[in-house]
């Protein structure tokens, strides 16, 4: 039996000193997979550091043997590079989103809008919002990628050859939001949270900061839903889901 989806991590400041903190936790671990009859697959283990430092070098760790260093890795479906930028993981999806909006256009076709948009709804808009909350782009470059799959799928869902009709007017007709849509949000309410600075593009951009200004900017009827479930109810009506 494999121990996996096992993390450690710690704070570099001191390259040596905490290098070889981290080697000992490594260690302890290890001997405690050893205690509990389980174990790790070096060969599946990485180590990433992650810096805005030009001097990106990662620590040198072994389990038995080394443990590969690596730049971008997966963590619970999602690509996480040493920098946090997240083109790579956009790229993926993007790709993934692309594959399986093919599969559903040769299997159903435009022969039942539908059907074809609620194909999309299930089978590929999920993919390219898995998990958004924590990679949700801000590059330009990389939310134009994301909303060429759903323009895409609009001009599949309507037979339409490209440039035949505006992206937005495609959207109106299959009562679709835009994909950046259903994040930010326009309005005033009273229950407004403290915007904290940030200076670091991949804190700044993070959900945990861009979260508060989509809060901010719900309009009152939504923050002041009586319920939970008022709530829910509420907001998928303001994005339009």
């Amino acid at each position: 039996m494999f121990a996996d989806d096992t993390k450690v991590y710690r704070e570099i400041t001191d390259f040596e000193n905490d290098t070889r903190a981290l080697q000992t936790d490594i260690v302890r671990l290890a001997n405690w997979v050893t205690l509990w009859q389980l174990r790790f697959n070096p060969e599946k283990c990485e180590t990433i550091r992650i810096t805005h430092s030009h001097d990106r070098s990662a620590p040198s760790s072994a389990m038995g043997s080394r443990i590969t260093p690596v730049k971008c890795t997966k963590d619970l479906g999602v690509l996480i590079s040493s920098d946090l930028s997240w083109s790579a993981q956009v790229h993926a999806v993007v790709n993934k989103a692309n594959g399986i909006l093919g599969v559903v256009y040769r299997t159903l076709g435009p022969s039942n809008l539908e059907a074809f948009s609620t194909l999309y709804k299930t089978l590929v808009r999920p993919i390219l919002e898995y998990a958004a909350p924590g990679w949700c782009p801000y590059l330009v470059k990389n939310t134009i990628a994301l909303e060429k799959v759903q323009r895409r799928a609009s001009r599949l869902a309507l037979g339409q050859k490209r440039g035949e009709m505006e992206y937005e007017e495609s959207l109106k007709i299959l009562k679709w939001p835009t994909l950046k849509k259903r994040r930010p949000y326009l309005a005033n309410h009273p229950f407004k949270l403290f915007v904290k600075s940030a200076k670091v593009n991949p804190y700044k951009y993070s959900f945990f900061v861009r979260i508060v200004k989509d809060w901010n900017n719900l309009p009152s009827h939504v923050v002041e839903a009586e319920s939970f479930n008022i709530f829910k109810t509420r907001l998928k009506s303001f994005l339009n889901l």
